[in-house]
């Protein structure tokens, strides 16, 4: 779908309206330059019927143009919320590899530059029709009034077209690098405030990062906007000279080859300065829409898609429940599950093959090396990471991908590297406040206005908030990457003496990431990743590839 088919297809009506007002009020403005120029020929124009013509082809032109941008500014704010909420619904629904892959940085520009570069385009689309039928209109003027004039001027503006789109080339290629940069530039802007800590400990690391990072990506910004801009603002100047040229040619060059009339030559002039002026209006617009073309065809590149259906979204219910919630599953099967990851310039991570049966009411340590893969394999578990072969099977269904959001909702994860959301999401306010408590973090943090009082803590803090939230929701599988690291002995006790024992009581499968192998004669299982390799090697799968004893089905 191409970029303008995308911007109308939600908003045609309400676009039609703007751009046929704009039409309206390039056609009232034709009708003035004609009005103009006949008083100016004729002194008996000036009767009253001529000056009411007058007075309502002003009022067209006032009501066209003031009604046109009214509906325009709704539409505008409008699309840029649409398009701004679509996408946030696209990234949610994109799968998390190709997120990561892609980085913050350059996910935040998507959202702002972008998002604002696209929807603006639509503010141009109205002053497009405006100027279109300005020009058009006052073309059909100049050959009404003389056709032998109105080759010569077509010559002349047929030379600026062709200028012009030397000029837009060359502009196109310098915004499209400008908004490259762009990227790199999104990435230093997140080094610097991610690690500004860092580098002001660093004179040497902030001095390299200032002149061999940020500087160079800012200058390649400025130089290739300035690039382009000038570029654009040569072809906008080269349309008002062309006033100058074309109003020259009617008043001393025509006349010394043609037999021209004064009323002739004055109503070429007042034409000339009135589709000069709508001529600028279309080349103005230009910018705007190369800019807006770019960001769009950078979001497809990444295969997501604006113009798509918006993602369905569970609506919560107040209605009284009709049946019983069904019970929470109570077995999970990993059989012959591998995930590889590609990894430009090296060979691929390959994850497997994990055979692994969790049960409730089970405990389960899953130890290793860094870059074993066990960060991996928890998010595989969860499916936030589709196995690329094999099958998961949760009570004899198999889980369908990448339809899989079903089956993610049965998770509570605390990662290693979890965000912390200042806003509590729904959880239970007073669960949250005691678990504050029991954590000993009500000092620092307190609950406040549906969420966190803050979040600006220390790791181990931070981590301590990753655990109530997982624990506030009530999931039949829980996960736990590495959660103690950070923490101090009495909180490490209190988690694996208390926790962990608490959600097994509760009938709870749970799988902890863990390096603390003091702690493994509390767990039902001890397990240890290898380059990805579990040992010791699980349950395989049964005759048929599905677990035994289980019926076959499909969770989606």
């Amino acid at each position: 779908m191409t970029l303008l088919a995308m911007l109308t297809r939600r908003s045609r009506g309400a676009l039609g309206l703007a751009a046929t007002c704009g039409a309206l009020g390039g056609a009232a403005s034709t009708a003035f330059l004609a009005l103009v120029n006949h008083r100016l020929g004729h002194a008996a124009a000036a009767a009253p019927g001529f000056a009411a013509a007058f007075a309502a082809v002003s009022a067209a032109m006032l009501v066209t143009y003031v009604g046109s941008r009214w509906i325009l500014i709704r539409l505008l704010q409008r699309e840029i919320h649409r398009v701004r909420l679509q996408l946030s619904r696209q990234l949610l629904a994109a799968p998390l590899h190709q997120l990561e892959h892609l980085g913050t940085a350059r996910l935040v520009t998507i959202l702002t530059e972008d998002v604002q570069a696209i929807a603006g385009a639509l503010g141009v689309l109205p002053s497009i029709a405006i100027n279109g039928v300005i020009t058009l209109g006052v073309l059909v003027y100049l050959g009404v009034l003389s056709k032998v004039l109105f080759g010569l001027v077509a010559v002349l503006l047929g030379l600026a077209v062709v200028s012009y789109v030397l000029l837009d080339t060359r502009a196109t290629a310098a915004l499209r690098h400008a908004r490259d940069a762009l990227d790199r530039l999104g990435e230093d802007l997140e080094d610097l405030v991610l690690g500004n800590r860092e580098l002001k400990l660093a004179r040497d690391r902030r001095l390299a990062f200032l002149t061999g990072e940020l500087t160079p990506h800012l200058d390649t910004v400025r130089d290739r906007t300035i690039a382009g801009s000038t570029q654009y603002a040569l072809a906008v100047s080269w349309g008002q000279v062309l006033t100058v040229l074309l109003i020259g040619a009617v008043l001393f060059v025509a006349p010394a080859v043609f037999t021209l009339d004064d009323g002739v030559m004055r109503g070429y002039v007042l034409a000339i300065i009135q589709i000069t002026g709508a001529i600028g209006g279309l080349l103005e617009a230009v910018p705007q829409l190369r800019r807006a073309q770019i960001a769009w065809s950078r979001i497809e590149r990444l295969g997501l898609e604006l113009d798509a259906e918006p993602v369905a979204e569970p609506v919560a219910s107040t209605a009284p429940r009709a049946a019983a919630a069904p019970p929470a599953p109570s077995r999970l099967d990993l059989i012959d599950v591998t995930y590889a990851i590609d990894r430009p310039g090296d060979h691929a991570f390959v994850l497997g093959p994990i055979n692994l049966t969790l049960r409730s009411g089970e405990l389960v340590f899953v130890a290793g090396g860094n870059g074993s893969g066990k960060t991996t394999l928890a998010k595989v578990l969860a499916g936030l990471y589709p196995p690329t072969s094999g099958q998961i099977w949760v009570d004899g269904a198999a889980i369908a991908w990448p339809g899989s959001d079903a089956y993610r909702q049965l998770f509570s994860v605390a990662f290693t590297d979890g965000h912390v959301f200042r806003s509590l999401l729904g959880l239970d306010e007073a669960q949250i406040r005691d678990q504050l408590a029991r954590f000993e973090l009500d000092p620092w943090v307190h609950v406040a206005d549906g969420g966190f009082s803050t979040t600006a803590l220390s790791q181990g803090q931070r981590k301590r908030l990753l655990l109530i939230t997982a624990l506030a929701q009530d999931r039949p599988f829980y996960i736990f990457d590495e959660w103690t690291a950070n923490q101090d002995p009495d909180h490490r006790e209190r988690f694996y003496r208390e926790i962990l024992p608490a959600l097994k009581a509760r009938g709870k499968a749970v799988v902890v990431i863990t390096h603390d192998d003091r702690y493994d004669a509390l767990a039902d299982a001890v397990l240890r990743l290898d380059r990805g390799v579990l040992h010791p090697p699980q349950r395989p799968a049964g005759p048929s590839g599905a677990p035994a004893a289980l019926h076959q089905g499909t969770l989606s």
